[in-house]
Protein backbone atom coordinates (compact mmCIF):
# COMPACT_ATOMS: atom_id res chain seq x y z
CA UNK A 1 0.00 0.00 0.00
CA UNK A 2 2.82 2.38 0.85
CA UNK A 3 4.40 1.87 -2.59
CA UNK A 4 1.08 2.81 -4.21
CA UNK A 5 1.03 6.05 -2.20
CA UNK A 6 4.56 6.85 -3.33
CA UNK A 7 3.84 6.19 -7.01
CA UNK A 8 0.70 8.33 -6.87
CA UNK A 9 2.63 11.01 -5.05
CA UNK A 10 5.38 11.10 -7.69
CA UNK A 11 2.74 11.38 -10.43
CA UNK A 12 1.18 14.37 -8.64
CA UNK A 13 4.58 15.99 -8.31
CA UNK A 14 5.04 15.83 -12.07
CA UNK A 15 1.58 17.34 -12.57
CA UNK A 16 2.02 20.15 -10.07
CA UNK A 17 5.62 21.12 -10.70
CA UNK A 18 6.91 20.13 -7.27
CA UNK A 19 10.34 18.53 -7.48
CA UNK A 20 11.42 15.43 -5.57
CA UNK A 21 14.92 14.06 -5.38
CA UNK A 22 18.23 13.61 -3.70
CA UNK A 23 21.43 15.29 -4.71
CA UNK A 24 24.95 15.90 -3.49
CA UNK A 25 25.34 19.41 -2.08
CA UNK A 26 29.13 19.08 -1.97
CA UNK A 27 31.84 16.67 -0.84
CA UNK A 28 35.42 16.70 0.45
CA UNK A 29 38.19 14.13 0.94
CA UNK A 30 37.83 11.99 4.04
CA UNK A 31 40.68 11.96 6.53
CA UNK A 32 42.51 8.75 7.43
CA UNK A 33 42.05 5.41 5.68
CA UNK A 34 38.52 4.14 6.29
CA UNK A 35 35.87 6.41 7.84
CA UNK A 36 33.17 4.11 9.22
CA UNK A 37 31.18 6.49 11.42
CA UNK A 38 30.10 10.14 11.42
CA UNK A 39 28.77 12.58 13.99
CA UNK A 40 27.73 16.20 13.71
CA UNK A 41 27.81 19.31 15.86
CA UNK A 42 27.26 22.96 14.94
CA UNK A 43 29.80 23.84 12.26
CA UNK A 44 31.58 20.49 12.65
CA UNK A 45 31.69 16.99 11.23
CA UNK A 46 33.17 14.22 13.37
CA UNK A 47 34.67 11.12 11.71
CA UNK A 48 35.95 7.88 13.21
CA UNK A 49 38.39 5.76 11.22
CA UNK A 50 38.98 2.07 11.91
CA UNK A 51 42.17 2.06 9.84
CA UNK A 52 44.07 4.81 11.61
CA UNK A 53 42.09 4.37 14.86
CA UNK A 54 41.64 8.12 15.05
CA UNK A 55 38.71 10.45 15.61
CA UNK A 56 38.83 13.59 13.46
CA UNK A 57 37.17 16.95 14.02
CA UNK A 58 36.48 18.60 10.65
CA UNK A 59 34.97 21.88 9.58
CA UNK A 60 32.41 21.94 6.78
CA UNK A 61 35.14 22.26 4.14
CA UNK A 62 36.84 19.08 5.38
CA UNK A 63 39.82 20.76 7.04
CA UNK A 64 41.11 18.81 10.05
CA UNK A 65 40.79 20.95 13.17
CA UNK A 66 41.80 18.28 15.67
CA UNK A 67 42.37 14.55 15.94
CA UNK A 68 42.98 12.09 18.74
CA UNK A 69 43.27 8.31 19.11
CA UNK A 70 40.39 5.92 19.66
CA UNK A 71 40.61 4.47 23.19
CA UNK A 72 39.20 1.21 24.51
CA UNK A 73 38.85 -0.78 21.28
CA UNK A 74 40.61 -1.67 18.05
CA UNK A 75 37.29 -2.36 16.30
CA UNK A 76 35.28 0.86 16.65
CA UNK A 77 31.84 1.15 15.11
CA UNK A 78 29.33 4.00 14.90
CA UNK A 79 29.84 7.58 16.05
CA UNK A 80 27.62 10.23 17.63
CA UNK A 81 28.18 13.66 19.15
CA UNK A 82 25.92 15.07 21.85
CA UNK A 83 26.47 17.65 24.59
CA UNK A 84 30.23 17.86 23.88
CA UNK A 85 30.60 14.07 24.22
CA UNK A 86 31.53 11.62 21.46
CA UNK A 87 30.13 8.09 21.61
CA UNK A 88 31.42 5.05 19.74
CA UNK A 89 31.08 1.30 20.26
CA UNK A 90 33.25 -1.80 20.39
CA UNK A 91 32.13 -3.61 17.23
CA UNK A 92 30.05 -6.74 17.76
CA UNK A 93 29.61 -6.11 21.49
CA UNK A 94 27.36 -4.20 23.88
CA UNK A 95 30.24 -1.95 24.99
CA UNK A 96 29.74 1.79 24.48
CA UNK A 97 32.64 4.24 24.87
CA UNK A 98 32.43 7.94 25.72
CA UNK A 99 35.04 10.60 25.02
CA UNK A 100 34.88 14.37 25.43
CA UNK A 101 35.25 16.25 22.18
CA UNK A 102 38.65 17.52 23.29
CA UNK A 103 39.96 13.94 23.27
CA UNK A 104 39.71 13.05 26.97
CA UNK A 105 38.48 9.48 27.52
CA UNK A 106 35.48 9.41 29.85
CA UNK A 107 34.94 5.66 30.20
CA UNK A 108 32.92 2.73 28.89
CA UNK A 109 29.46 1.25 29.53
CA UNK A 110 28.43 -2.41 29.24
CA UNK A 111 24.84 -2.31 27.98
CA UNK A 112 24.29 -6.07 27.86
CA UNK A 113 22.05 -5.92 30.93
CA UNK A 114 19.67 -3.73 28.90
CA UNK A 115 19.28 -6.46 26.29
CA UNK A 116 21.74 -5.12 23.75
CA UNK A 117 23.91 -7.72 22.02
CA UNK A 118 25.71 -5.94 19.19
CA UNK A 119 25.86 -2.16 18.80
CA UNK A 120 26.16 -1.25 15.15
CA UNK A 121 25.18 2.39 14.71
CA UNK A 122 24.94 5.51 16.86
CA UNK A 123 23.26 8.88 16.45
CA UNK A 124 22.25 11.78 18.66
CA UNK A 125 19.16 13.92 18.49
CA UNK A 126 20.42 17.34 19.55
CA UNK A 127 17.08 19.07 19.11
CA UNK A 128 15.13 19.81 22.30
CA UNK A 129 11.61 19.39 20.94
CA UNK A 130 8.42 18.09 22.55
CA UNK A 131 7.93 15.71 19.64
CA UNK A 132 11.38 14.16 19.96
CA UNK A 133 13.45 14.93 23.07
CA UNK A 134 17.21 14.96 23.18
CA UNK A 135 18.44 11.36 23.09
CA UNK A 136 21.28 9.04 22.13
CA UNK A 137 20.23 6.57 19.44
CA UNK A 138 21.69 3.04 19.63
CA UNK A 139 20.98 0.45 16.91
CA UNK A 140 21.54 -3.27 17.47
CA UNK A 141 22.07 -5.29 14.28
CA UNK A 142 21.66 -8.58 16.14
CA UNK A 143 18.36 -7.73 17.84
CA UNK A 144 17.19 -5.54 14.89
CA UNK A 145 16.03 -2.89 17.31
CA UNK A 146 16.73 0.81 17.91
CA UNK A 147 17.06 2.12 21.47
CA UNK A 148 17.10 5.60 22.97
CA UNK A 149 18.93 6.76 26.08
CA UNK A 150 17.80 10.10 27.49
CA UNK A 151 19.83 12.60 29.52
CA UNK A 152 21.31 12.24 31.99
CA UNK A 153 22.89 9.34 30.13
CA UNK A 154 23.35 6.86 32.97
CA UNK A 155 22.46 3.98 30.56
CA UNK A 156 20.68 2.07 33.28
CA UNK A 157 17.39 2.26 31.36
CA UNK A 158 17.16 2.16 27.57
CA UNK A 159 13.87 2.57 25.72
CA UNK A 160 13.09 0.56 22.59
CA UNK A 161 11.94 3.17 20.07
CA UNK A 162 11.81 1.31 16.72
CA UNK A 163 11.64 -2.15 15.23
CA UNK A 164 14.34 -2.54 12.55
CA UNK A 165 13.17 -5.96 11.32
CA UNK A 166 12.95 -4.62 7.76
CA UNK A 167 16.58 -3.48 7.83
CA UNK A 168 19.10 -5.34 5.63
CA UNK A 169 21.05 -8.16 7.23
CA UNK A 170 24.15 -5.97 7.29
CA UNK A 171 23.93 -2.26 7.99
CA UNK A 172 26.34 0.28 9.44
CA UNK A 173 26.19 3.64 11.19
CA UNK A 174 22.89 5.34 12.13
CA UNK A 175 21.50 8.86 12.40
CA UNK A 176 18.34 10.33 13.89
CA UNK A 177 16.69 13.39 12.41
CA UNK A 178 16.57 16.54 14.50
CA UNK A 179 13.53 17.77 12.59
CA UNK A 180 11.31 14.74 13.21
CA UNK A 181 11.44 11.18 14.48
CA UNK A 182 13.17 9.39 11.62
CA UNK A 183 16.05 6.94 12.00
CA UNK A 184 18.47 6.56 9.09
CA UNK A 185 20.65 3.50 8.52
CA UNK A 186 23.69 3.44 6.27
CA UNK A 187 23.32 0.29 4.16
CA UNK A 188 26.73 0.03 2.50
CA UNK A 189 26.72 -0.65 -1.22
CA UNK A 190 23.17 -1.92 -1.59
CA UNK A 191 21.04 -0.26 -4.28
CA UNK A 192 19.09 1.35 -1.46
CA UNK A 193 22.15 2.60 0.40
CA UNK A 194 20.10 4.45 3.03
CA UNK A 195 16.98 3.15 4.76
CA UNK A 196 14.78 5.32 6.96
CA UNK A 197 12.46 4.17 9.74
CA UNK A 198 9.83 6.00 11.70
CA UNK A 199 9.24 5.25 15.37
CA UNK A 200 6.56 2.71 14.44
CA UNK A 201 8.95 0.56 12.38
CA UNK A 202 7.60 1.67 8.99
CA UNK A 203 10.40 2.27 6.53
CA UNK A 204 11.26 3.66 3.14
CA UNK A 205 14.32 3.21 0.94
CA UNK A 206 16.58 5.89 -0.46
CA UNK A 207 18.84 5.16 -3.43
CA UNK A 208 21.73 7.60 -3.84
CA UNK A 209 23.18 6.27 -7.09
CA UNK A 210 25.89 8.93 -7.27
CA UNK A 211 27.50 7.42 -4.14
CA UNK A 212 28.63 3.79 -4.32
CA UNK A 213 28.87 2.94 -0.63
CA UNK A 214 27.38 4.68 2.40
CA UNK A 215 28.84 3.55 5.74
CA UNK A 216 28.98 6.59 8.04
CA UNK A 217 25.89 8.76 8.46
CA UNK A 218 24.90 11.75 10.61
CA UNK A 219 22.19 14.40 10.58
CA UNK A 220 23.13 17.90 9.44
CA UNK A 221 22.16 19.84 12.55
CA UNK A 222 23.25 23.39 11.69
CA UNK A 223 19.79 24.06 10.30
CA UNK A 224 17.47 21.53 11.94
CA UNK A 225 14.65 21.99 9.42
CA UNK A 226 16.93 21.31 6.44
CA UNK A 227 16.68 17.89 4.81
CA UNK A 228 20.41 17.17 4.72
CA UNK A 229 22.64 14.34 5.93
CA UNK A 230 26.37 13.76 6.17
CA UNK A 231 27.45 10.41 4.67
CA UNK A 232 30.82 8.77 4.13
CA UNK A 233 31.97 6.49 1.32
CA UNK A 234 35.22 4.78 2.41
CA UNK A 235 35.71 3.24 -1.04
CA UNK A 236 35.89 6.70 -2.63
CA UNK A 237 37.49 8.25 0.50
CA UNK A 238 34.94 11.04 0.45
CA UNK A 239 32.47 12.62 2.87
CA UNK A 240 29.33 14.09 1.33
CA UNK A 241 26.66 16.50 2.41
CA UNK A 242 23.53 15.28 0.65
CA UNK A 243 20.02 16.68 0.29
CA UNK A 244 16.83 14.66 0.09
CA UNK A 245 13.24 15.82 -0.14
CA UNK A 246 11.11 18.28 -2.04
CA UNK A 247 11.58 21.64 -3.66
CA UNK A 248 8.85 24.10 -4.58
CA UNK A 249 8.30 25.39 -8.07
CA UNK A 250 8.87 29.13 -8.37
CA UNK A 251 6.14 31.01 -10.19
CA UNK A 252 4.57 34.44 -10.20
CA UNK A 253 2.22 34.99 -7.31
CA UNK A 254 3.68 32.29 -5.05
CA UNK A 255 6.28 32.08 -2.34
CA UNK A 256 9.61 31.14 -3.91
CA UNK A 257 11.67 28.21 -2.61
CA UNK A 258 13.97 30.81 -1.04
CA UNK A 259 11.09 31.99 1.17
CA UNK A 260 9.10 28.81 1.79
CA UNK A 261 10.76 25.72 3.23
CA UNK A 262 9.23 22.30 3.88
CA UNK A 263 11.01 19.69 5.96
CA UNK A 264 11.01 16.75 6.00
CA UNK A 265 8.98 15.57 3.04
CA UNK A 266 8.06 12.69 2.93
CA UNK A 267 7.44 12.72 6.71
CA UNK A 268 6.51 10.26 9.42
CA UNK A 269 5.55 12.12 12.59
CA UNK A 270 6.07 15.83 11.97
CA UNK A 271 6.45 18.18 9.02
CA UNK A 272 7.49 21.82 9.32
CA UNK A 273 6.54 24.55 6.83
CA UNK A 274 8.27 27.89 7.30
CA UNK A 275 7.90 31.17 5.41
CA UNK A 276 10.54 33.86 5.67
CA UNK A 277 9.25 37.38 6.27
CA UNK A 278 5.57 36.49 6.57
CA UNK A 279 4.10 38.88 9.14
CA UNK A 280 0.39 38.41 8.42
CA UNK A 281 -0.74 36.98 11.77
CA UNK A 282 -4.08 35.91 10.27
CA UNK A 283 -2.45 33.54 7.78
CA UNK A 284 -3.05 29.87 8.56
CA UNK A 285 -1.71 26.76 6.88
CA UNK A 286 -4.59 24.68 5.50
CA UNK A 287 -4.17 20.92 5.03
CA UNK A 288 -6.41 19.06 2.55
CA UNK A 289 -6.68 15.37 1.70
CA UNK A 290 -6.86 14.07 -1.88
CA UNK A 291 -10.64 14.37 -1.93
CA UNK A 292 -10.28 18.10 -1.31
CA UNK A 293 -11.58 17.88 2.26
CA UNK A 294 -10.06 20.38 4.67
CA UNK A 295 -8.64 18.28 7.51
CA UNK A 296 -7.03 20.95 9.67
CA UNK A 297 -5.74 24.50 9.94
CA UNK A 298 -2.37 25.24 11.55
CA UNK A 299 -1.57 28.46 13.39
CA UNK A 300 1.96 29.86 12.93
CA UNK A 301 4.68 30.40 15.49
CA UNK A 302 7.02 33.30 14.68
CA UNK A 303 10.73 32.54 15.04
CA UNK A 304 13.66 34.66 13.79
CA UNK A 305 11.61 36.44 11.16
CA UNK A 306 9.87 33.27 9.96
CA UNK A 307 6.32 32.06 10.25
CA UNK A 308 6.67 28.41 11.26
CA UNK A 309 3.86 25.86 10.93
CA UNK A 310 4.20 22.35 12.41
CA UNK A 311 1.83 19.52 11.54
CA UNK A 312 1.98 16.09 13.17
CA UNK A 313 -0.45 14.34 10.82
CA UNK A 314 -3.43 14.90 13.13
CA UNK A 315 -6.83 16.19 11.98
CA UNK A 316 -8.62 19.12 13.59
CA UNK A 317 -10.70 16.62 15.58
CA UNK A 318 -7.57 14.93 16.97
CA UNK A 319 -7.72 11.91 14.65
CA UNK A 320 -4.47 10.28 13.48
CA UNK A 321 -4.71 10.54 9.68
CA UNK A 322 -3.67 7.62 7.44
CA UNK A 323 -0.63 7.41 5.23
CA UNK A 324 -1.14 9.23 2.00
CA UNK A 325 -0.86 12.43 0.03
CA UNK A 326 -2.01 15.77 1.41
CA UNK A 327 -1.83 19.31 0.07
CA UNK A 328 -0.72 22.19 2.25
CA UNK A 329 -1.95 25.61 1.15
CA UNK A 330 -0.73 28.92 2.47
CA UNK A 331 -1.83 32.32 1.22
CA UNK A 332 -1.18 35.93 2.11
CA UNK A 333 -2.82 38.68 0.12
CA UNK A 334 -2.48 37.75 -3.54
CA UNK A 335 0.24 35.18 -2.89
CA UNK A 336 -0.73 31.49 -2.80
CA UNK A 337 1.49 28.40 -2.63
CA UNK A 338 0.44 24.75 -2.59
CA UNK A 339 2.86 22.05 -1.45
CA UNK A 340 2.19 18.34 -1.78
CA UNK A 341 3.05 16.33 1.35
CA UNK A 342 3.54 12.59 1.67
CA UNK A 343 2.72 11.10 5.07
CA UNK A 344 4.37 7.71 5.60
Amino acid sequence: MRMGFILSFLFLLLMTGVIFGQHIVYCFPAPGDNVIGLGSSIGRVWAIDDGTLQIYELDHSGSILNQFPVVGTTTPTGLAWGDSVLYYADGGTAILHAMSDDGSYLGSFDLSDSGIISIRGLGFNNNIDPYLPEALLITDDSMEVAYAAYPPLAFDTLEVIADLADAPEIFYDAAISTGYGAIYLACGNLDSNVQAFDLYGLSWLWEMYEIGTIVGIADYIDYPTDEDLWVSDPEADLIYRVYYGLGIEESAGSFSDQELKVSPNPFFNLVTVSVQGLIDTSTKLQIFDLSGRLVTRIEPVYLNGKAVYRWSGISASGEELPEGIYSARISSGYILSVVMLLKL
